[in-house]
């Protein structure tokens, strides 16, 4: 046995004790996953929180870029004084929202429930103060050659920091992609607890975009019927999944209430809460 340990170790091949070891430290130097701290820190372990608000700065700063492309965003960011630095330390309060929203049952990531709680402490913390300090000169005066204070000191401006269009809106896409899933599978579970055939007409209806007419003779009775099953599918819906859809029509209010609201939007197109009005009338899923 010495004569074996002796030649693997002048052929450098390491021993079963070594590989031990070395498999050992590795094991020790993993990096814990996402949903791993999630899980702890949702039981009550700050160190996890910290540590998991540590390991996503970086795409916190990526998603806050991605609703900092609208430019009403960035002129209410600056005129609130909000820098950059405040939404990174934001976002650690965003990091702890979602980690009570997530639920380790689900098969999905901790980066999946990220988005709601980024977007709320964003309008949040842009909007907080822009009422009161809106008027005031010096929060609308910013130069775009103005220095960054950035920890590594590497001289970065305002100007460095202007996200590119291409690659927010691909961001917005994949944002987009993951509210349509979302909000989908919420409805799904609305639907299927309801009466299945207020909720097969529903479905006709809106995620076929089939007519009265048409779903009156699938389900072989009047328009007048089905008008009465998506009437009371929807009644049902609100009924029974209020809670569960609550935050898709928050977000919806949300978002829409910082566009168009310029003379020009209300000239063309009405005032902001008959837009919102006629937007949650035409989503009456919700």
């Amino acid at each position: 046995m010495k004569q074996t340990k002796n030649a693997q170790k002048k052929a450098g091949i390491p021993s079963v004790e070594s590989r031990d070891d070395l498999s050992g430290e590795h094991s020790a130097k993993r990096k814990p996953t996402n949903e791993e701290l999630a899980v702890r820190a949702k039981a009550g372990e700050r160190d996890a929180l910290a540590a998991l608000w540590e390991q996503n700065r970086g795409l916190l700063n990526l998603m806050f870029c991605g609703l900092l492309a609208n430019e009403e965003s960035r002129r209410r960011m600056t005129a609130a004084g909000v820098t950059p630095e405040d939404l990174e330390q934001e976002g650690y309060f965003a990091i702890a929202d979602a980690v009570k929203q997530y639920n380790p049952d689900i098969a999905a990531k901790f980066t999946t429930f990220l988005r709601y709680p980024v977007m709320q402490t964003f309008f949040k913390t842009i909007g907080m103060r822009t009422d009161r300090q809106k008027g005031e000169p010096l929060n609308k005066a910013a130069s775009l050659d103005e220095p960054l204070c950035t920890e590594d000191g590497d001289g970065e401006t305002r100007r460095d920091i202007i996200p590119d269009t291409a690659a927010a809106a691909a961001f917005n896409a994949a944002e987009e992609r993951i509210y349509t899933q979302q909000l989908h599978t919420a409805l799904d579970e609305c639907l299927n607890a309801i009466d299945a055939k207020q909720a097969s007409a529903l479905r006709s209806r809106y995620y076929e975009g089939q007519t009265q007419r048409a779903i009156a003779a699938m389900l072989g009775v009047s328009p007048q019927r089905v008008h009465h099953l998506e009437y009371m599918g929807l009644r049902e819906i609100s009924r029974k999944g209020a809670q569960k859809l609550e935050q898709f029509r928050q977000e919806i209010i949300t978002t829409r209430a910082y566009h168009g609201t310029g003379f020009s939007a209300w000239e063309h197109r009405g005032s902001v809460e008959e837009r919102i009005a006629e937007l949650l009338e035409s989503k009456r899923a919700l």
